[in-house]
């Protein structure tokens, strides 16, 4: 059941506690209750039950709810008839509504701009430019004419041979407008010193730095 929503049903369910046999036909003689939140116990809006099927769902019946009678986060339902040596029971007694989701509940973790994904990651590529750590360095490639093997410029920070021997993939992060990041596989990387190292990529990737790209090298350092 959902909170505070219309359009929804109860379920009730007749039986004969002479017979404990399901009791057909009894629709008239039903009365529906509900309490909201432990108050008070009251008749529901719909007094008029509809039987669901004498044969194939012998003892069930059905009441509308109203809106406001689903506006709870504990609801129990019970239910009579007058009819002699009939029990009504609600099928099930207690629901615990689920509120509806019509959009974030809360606000976006970690959004440095906050107005849009979109913002969050131009000013994320400002701090990630200003970043070095172990096992994730920043820092620019060369446009050299190979495509496929090129330089790795650190920003800041020290390039070692752990950290060559571990690199596994290459993010640019390229802020040009109209081009998305890009993810390539590295198939090698040898160290040139603390602050360069020559990046050789996977068969059939490329990689083509333009102007203001920043590179992202990733992996672990032992």
């Amino acid at each position: 059941m959902i909170k505070n929503t219309a359009g929804q049903k109860l379920t009730v369910f007749a039986f004969d506690s002479t017979t404990n046999l399901p009791k057909t036909g009894d629709a008239a003689n039903i009365t529906a209750y509900e309490s909201l939140d432990d108050g008070a116990v009251t008749a529901l809006a719909d007094t008029s039950a509809t039987e669901l099927d004498a044969t194939n769902a012998k003892g069930y019946y059905d009441f509308d709810l109203a809106q406001a009678e689903t506006n709870a986060n504990k609801i129990l339902f019970s239910a009579k008839s007058s009819t002699a040596n009939i029990v009504v029971v609600g099928v099930p007694a207690v629901v615990y509504p689920n509120i509806p989701q019509t959009g974030d509940s809360f606000a976006r973790l970690g959004a440095p701009a906050g107005a849009s994904t979109a913002a969050d990651i131009a000013a994320l590529s400002t701090t990630l430019a200003g970043f070095a750590g172990p096992g994730f360095l920043a820092g620019t490639l060369s446009a050299v004419a190979s495509a496929t093997s090129m330089t790795f410029a650190v920003g800041s920070g020290t390039i070692t041979d752990q950290m060559v021997a571990s690199w596994v993939g290459l993010n640019l992060y390229l802020n040009t407008a109209g081009r998305a990041p890009e993810n390539l596989p590295i198939a090698t990387a040898t160290r040139v010193d603390t602050t360069h190292a020559t990046l050789t990529f996977s068969p059939g990737f490329q990689v083509l730095p333009i102007a203001n790209d920043v590179a992202y090298i990733g992996g672990t350092h032992g």
